[in-house]
């Protein structure tokens, strides 16, 4: 059930078609993306992957606000099996660049969320805890195609969260699509 809701959502969005995009403001976006993390050593040796799925609204040009769910896991064989999974719910300001390429849009963020580390041992007990996180990323938005509605999106991000008692830090690259919704001026 945790795998089917990703994969239907990742469906969903490459199946529907987005309207006239833009890139100023009083438009939105929504995307996906897919990569590696490298967790902190003090929660897993192991790197691990990691999807995000996003949605924006542009308040300006430069302004955008938007929520990002993220899952991050990693699998470690032997005895025991370990299975280290990192859920975060992120609300994110994201400043964006408008250089004269229109094609490329570079942006960084800064976002505050709330995370849940779980542990899961077999054979063993499965632990979790929860707190709060938070992220800083850079990354740029590659737009093809006439209207530049679809993009390709790469992402570098550095995640703090704060469970168990402890900070730990953890770093991310990602690229998935993003799809521009709303009207060009």
């Amino acid at each position: 059930m945790k795998r089917l809701l990703p994969i239907t959502l990742s469906l969903a969005l490459v199946c529907v078609a987005p309207a006239l995009a833009g890139l100023d403001a009083k438009n939105g976006e929504l995307g996906f993306d897919l990569g590696y993390t490298h967790f902190d050593s003090d929660v897993s040796d192991k790197g691990a992957a990691r999807f995000n799925f996003r949605g924006g609204y542009c308040f300006t040009k430069l302004f955008e606000l938007e929520g990002e769910g993220t899952g991050i896991a990693s699998y470690e064989s032997g005895f025991p099996e370990v299975v280290t999974a990192l859920s975060i719910d992120f609300v994110n300001a994201v400043f964006n660049f408008h250089p004269s390429n229109k094609q490329v849009v570079p942006y960084v963020l800064v976002g505050i969320g709330h995370a849940t580390l779980s542990i899961e041992l077999d054979p063993g007990p499965d632990v979790d805890d929860s707190g709060v996180a938070y992220q800083i990323a850079g990354g740029s938005r590659f737009f093809f195609g006439d209207k530049k509605r679809v993009a390709v999106r790469v992402e570098l991000s550095v995640i703090d969260e704060t469970t168990f008692d402890q900070t730990s830090t953890h770093v991310g690259l990602t690229g998935g699509f993003t799809w521009r919704l709303g009207g060009q001026k």
